[in-house]
């Protein structure tokens, strides 16, 4: 593992929140100083990940597959129940990146001009080609550009992507490549306010920070990288006590930086109050 600069504003200072993630693993989370985004470093490279999304993330959904397709289906229908609300999607056309077997595509595909997914995992993206007769590329978003990037869409959808990323800047900058002019990015992402004020009482901090997880952004901080990308934030929602849901639409680039941050001391002050009340529970 490195240390490496903040992902979001290159800054190089840092509080340690917690030494241990959820599975008791020596992974560091840290705050940055600058601009207070939450996320582990230091970390591992970006092939390491992949290797692990690969092979021993994919063995671990698949050992209770069906489970897995039980919570899809439920978000599925969530999440495509309120794009219907949202967007008349009638004559759209949608990606959906990290689709897993193709839950929500199955349900948008009835009343949407067209809906592609991007799976890495090759066992999901088979399930949802073979059960559900989608449009699925296994890969990488990254793989899709370079073998089928001529197409663009009104829509690209996120959803619980963003938080397992390397590099959230530029995978979020790969995202607008394949949005048409003005066209809309959805997602949702677990949100560390939400995260901090979930924690049931006789649990530790480290139960929120999993394995899976390198970043844990807030509003402040999904803006400010999503206007680095290219994306003005236009709504946020939360679905879910613990998620936040944004929906930005891609814009010409300048040269410009939202500075805005979470208060600092608001989030170091919350991690504290956890702190104690580990230490306590110890005794």
């Amino acid at each position: 593992m490195r240390y490496q600069p903040c992902i979001l504003c290159n800054g190089d200072t840092f509080f340690i929140i917690s030494s241990r993630n959820r599975a008791n693993e020596n992974i560091p989370i840290v705050v940055c100083k600058n601009c207070s985004l939450v996320q582990v470093n230091p970390r591992q490279d970006e092939q390491y990940y992949e290797n692990y999304y690969r092979k021993e993330y994919q063995q671990i959904q698949n050992a209770d597959k069906e489970n897995l397709l039980k919570k899809s289906l439920t978000h599925a229908l969530r999440r495509a129940s309120f794009l219907e609300e949202e967007i008349d999607l009638s004559n759209k056309t949608i990606l959906d990146v990290g689709c897993s077997c193709g839950e929500f595509l199955k349900l948008v595909s009835s009343y949407a001009k067209r809906a592609v997914g991007i799976e890495p995992d090759k066992t999901f993206a088979e399930y949802g080609r073979n059960h559900y007769e989608l449009d699925i590329f296994s890969g990488s978003l990254k793989k899709y550009i370079n073998t089928c990037g001529t197409e663009r869409f009104d829509i690209v959808t996120l959803f619980t992507v963003i938080e397992h990323v390397h590099s959230p800047l530029s995978f979020l900058r790969h995202a607008r490549k394949v949005l048409k002019e003005n066209g809309l990015l959805i997602l949702e992402f677990p949100e560390i306010f939400g995260l901090l004020k979930s924690i049931k009482d006789k649990r530790k901090l480290s139960s929120m920070f999993s394995r899976h997880h390198l970043q844990y952004f807030s509003k402040n901080t999904i803006n400010r990288i999503l206007k680095l990308a290219g994306f003005d934030l236009i709504k946020v929602i939360r679905p879910k006590s613990k998620y936040l849901l944004a929906i930005a639409h891609s814009k010409d680039i300048k040269n410009e930086c939202d500075k805005s941050r979470d208060s600092l001391l608001l989030l170091l002050s919350m991690v504290l109050s956890w702190k104690i009340k580990d230490a306590v529970l110890a005794i």
